[in-house]
């Protein structure tokens, strides 16, 4: 199955790179649908008109962005310049409520790059 997703410009191209390794979301009703061996369409936002698909290797959830930031290292998750797993979770947060995070949990999609882009 190929599940469609968009992704800000800079980890969107450190997948592209394959640098980043992991992606973190909710693990809201669209994660759930995830299995390992499907594959994902990242759309780079803003046009969306620039995608890399990815498969999912493997997937993991965790209650909190901080424990999914303490189970693997911070460069998996193109995030080199972060300090702490508390500067991760904290980035989290920028994007994610963490009432939603408290609601539903994270996953962690192991990733790797199958195409190249579809620009």
């Amino acid at each position: 199955m190929i599940h469609p997703m968009k992704l800000r410009p800079r980890p969107f191209e450190d997948i592209k790179a394959g640098h980043k390794k992991i992606e973190s979301r909710l693990f809201d009703e669209k994660r759930r649908h995830i299995q390992a061996g499907d594959e994902i369409d990242f759309f780079k936002l803003q046009d969306l008109q620039e995608t890399v698909r990815v498969r999912v290797l493997e997937l993991r959830t965790f209650p909190t962005f901080r424990e999914l930031g303490e189970a693997f290292p911070l460069a998996d998750f193109g995030m080199e310049k972060v300090a702490t797993v508390q500067d991760y979770a904290d980035a989290m947060h920028e994007i994610y409520d963490e009432e939603e995070e408290k609601a539903v949990g994270v996953v962690a999609l192991r990733i790797e790059v199958v195409t190249e882009p579809l620009d």
